[in-house]
């Protein structure tokens, strides 16, 4: 029994963050892709320097209100820019704006651990980590943020973009010195397929007003989430 790190990926379509999680989940690459449109998490474990194992939501998201929405309660939140394209990383300053001014969530974005990842660096980039990073501090206020080269068609730097995001929210943890009936759990035992990651997708329904809500459309939602997961 441990606690369960929640951490969101943003950034602009086709930026590379679903790539990014299904590379560290299955070790493969494809190029056929399809863009994500609702908002989905894979629970898995990820090997940390002093070699134990952290477990970890990972969320992959779809539009700017999709985003909102998952990173209010997040332990972690990872930026990814398309290291090919210069406009992929403008697009932040929109993306980051909308997550900072909305103050619904239970603590300031300024609390959560960013970092920042610059993919497809198998290709040629029109932008570099010291340009990254520049212009995170300048417009988008964060100072000296990790900025991690990966690519999801070779494999670098993804194991160590993804434990340095959980080892960062292991800080903010304790140091926060958070509740423990506050804390996610995960049970260690794996699924009734043997596989130790879960996969659970949402479906979006829109409300009044403009807002969204999520309902599963898996109906082995309950008995996986049951297994996998509890709420002390």
């Amino acid at each position: 029994m441990e606690r369960v790190f929640k951490v969101v990926l943003v950034g602009g379509t086709a930026s590379g963050k679903t790539s990014l999680r299904n590379f560290l989940l299955h070790r493969t690459y494809t190029w056929q892709h399809t863009p994500t449109n609702n908002p989905d998490f894979v629970s898995t474990s990820v090997a940390l320097n002093n070699g134990e194992l952290a477990a970890v939501q990972i969320w992959d998201t779809a539009d700017l209100l999709t985003t909102n929405s998952l990173v209010q309660d997040a332990d972690g939140i990872i930026l990814v820019i398309d290291g090919t394209r210069r406009e992929s990383l403008l697009l932040l300053e929109q993306l980051w704006s909308a997550l900072a001014a909305d103050s619904s969530g239970p603590r300031s974005i300024s609390m959560v651990p960013v970092i920042l990842a610059r993919t497809k660096v198998d290709m040629h980039q029109n932008i570099d980590c010291v340009q990254a990073k520049e212009y995170c501090r300048s417009v988008l206020g964060i100072d000296n943020i990790v900025c991690i080269p990966a690519s999801a068609r070779t494999g670098e730097g993804i194991a160590t973009l993804f434990q340095t995001i959980v080892e960062q929210c292991q800080m903010q943890a304790q140091a926060a010195c958070a509740p423990e009936q506050d804390k996610l759990i995960l049970d260690s035992r794996p699924s009734r397929h043997g596989d130790p990651i879960a996969y659970h997708r949402f479906d979006v329904d829109e409300g009044p007003n403009g807002k969204r809500k999520y309902r599963i459309n898996s109906s082995r939602f309950r008995y996986t989430i049951r297994r996998l997961l509890c709420l002390t």
